[in-house]
């Protein structure tokens, strides 16, 4: 005997239901989840854009306001070199005396040792002599300090090619020593020519960023 079942109308129609409901509905969560995922994806980019845009104002920021303190530094940098210039002044014309002294000049770049003999230089009737202790004072650059802090130095060219040595000085090597007997070489040891000593040979005034001694400092020469 075989026995055959046949759906009745209403399994049917509830199957069908069932189909028509779940078919719309699956249709609409694919198209939810893909507006999601283009959306979260629209957010990120919108987010990205606004960190890299708040970070370039931040950066611009502080640009400017390192600018800024760079601008007021060099203005007080000359604002100096008119006080060293006037106790110069007001001390007496520099000169150099027959006697000399015995130097033992050291590159500030390479630490390489040179001997050499120079004329005593004098501002005034007093000789700048070869101090090299912070305790003992110094003539001029010791006064320049008091009045407008800092640091200051007194150069004699050494030579034709116009190398020059610190003479007088309150920049102190690391043993803590005043670093006079260094100089700055024309030549730095790549073979370029120092920038300082090529603008002041010109008789200009050089204000700028520069390695003295043993570190960087932001200086006026002239």
């Amino acid at each position: 005997m075989v026995q055959i079942k046949k759906m009745s109308l209403k399994a049917k129609l509830l199957g069908l239901g069932i189909v028509m409901t779940a078919v719309p509905l699956l249709a609409i969560y694919a198209v939810v989840h893909a507006q999601n995922a283009r959306m979260l994806a629209v957010a990120q980019q919108e987010s990205r854009k606004l960190a890299y845009a708040d970070l370039d104002h931040i950066a611009q920021g502080i640009y400017g306001m390192c600018l800024s303190q760079q601008e007021l530094l060099e203005q007080k940098l000359q604002s100096d070199a008119s006080v060293a210039k006037a106790i110069l002044a007001a001390r007496g014309a520099i000169s150099f005396d027959d006697e000399q002294a015995e130097w033992s000049a050291i590159n500030q770049f390479t630490k390489s040792e040179t001997r050499v003999s120079l004329p005593q230089m004098f501002v005034g009737t007093q000789w700048l002599g070869q101090n090299a202790v912070p305790d003992r004072p110094s003539p001029i650059v010791d006064e320049v300090q008091r009045l407008v802090g800092g640091t200051a130095t007194i150069f004699q060219r050494m030579n034709a090619a116009g190398d020059m040595l610190r003479v007088a000085t309150n920049v102190v090597k690391d043993d803590g020593s005043r670093a006079i007997g260094t100089y700055i070489p024309v030549t730095h040891p790549d073979g370029s020519t120092d920038p300082v000593i090529s603008k002041i040979l010109r008789g200009q005034t050089y204000v700028v960023r520069a390695f003295v001694v043993n570190k960087w400092y932001i200086t006026a020469y002239e």
